[in-house]
């Protein structure tokens, strides 16, 4: 009997309000923060990012077969994923690796170069790190959107092995090995593993690059280097870290 009536104990934990007849238990109240705040971002006024600084990779398109915007949205991607600063820029029709070359002359700005091109006797990808070059070649990976896609995963890839990245030995992420342009398809868009962009942070730390950074405005204003307020939510904090500075002063 004691048994039977353990168990029924046991089974009730896990009764639902239905079941028991009893209301469910209400969520504990969030914390409130300096000010009464309960909500982080009505504490902490929004986020305010300090931009990436160092020298870019380029993304030097140099064909028209694949749409410019498909190629100047994977320069976007790379750069919202890794934070670290990536520009596209179309190249002069007439010799796109002089182009290529003279941008590698400005080491102050650009970290290295991918060149896309569209060449019928070439491979797909052509990688130089020791020279801060890649090219990305077009014409082996088909026609229409699946060359277009296929493009942006060489490009990802190209970005990838300058910036230190290597192979990877996650089934889906674009930094595995390769056998052909069929072989893209089974991997994921934009999928870099945690050690690939691990190694990429790396590789920009040493070149004297810094990756993006988001804070708390809140931090900002208690740091002495936020901008001025440019809306009510930041005012209201602006306002309370300065009455607080006030008082302790």
């Amino acid at each position: 009997m004691k048994a039977c009536v353990l168990l029924t104990v046991l089974l009730g934990c896990g009764a639902s309000a239905a079941e028991t007849g009893r209301p469910p238990p209400k969520a504990p109240a969030p914390a409130a923060r300096d000010g009464g705040h309960t909500n982080f971002v009505s504490w902490a006024g929004g986020m305010v990012v300090i931009p990436a600084k160092g020298p870019a990779v380029v993304l030097l398109n140099a064909q028209q077969t694949v749409e410019a915007g498909r190629l100047e949205a994977a320069v976007d991607g790379i750069g919202l994923k890794t934070r670290l600063p990536v520009r596209f820029r179309q190249a002069a029709a007439d010799d796109p690796a002089r182009a290529a070359r003279k941008l590698l002359d400005d080491t102050n700005t650009v970290a290295a170069v991918i060149l896309v091109t569209d060449e019928p006797e070439a491979p797909s990808l052509l990688i130089a790190p020791e020279a801060r070059w890649a090219r990305v070649n077009v014409a082996p990976l088909g026609k229409g959107e699946a060359q277009a896609v296929r493009a942006v995963k060489e490009v990802w890839r190209a970005y990838g092995y300058l910036m230190g990245a290597a192979n990877s030995n996650f089934p889906k992420s674009l930094m595995r090995p390769v056998g052909g342009p069929d072989d893209l398809d089974g991997l994921l868009p934009d999928a870099l593993c945690h050690e690939g962009m691990m190694k990429i942070q790396k590789q920009a730390e040493e070149r004297g690059t810094t990756p993006s950074r988001r804070y708390p405005y809140r931090k900002a204003v208690e740091e002495g280097w936020a901008q001025p307020p440019t809306n009510d939510l930041q005012k209201t904090v602006w306002d309370e870290v300065k009455a607080k500075s006030r008082g302790r002063d």
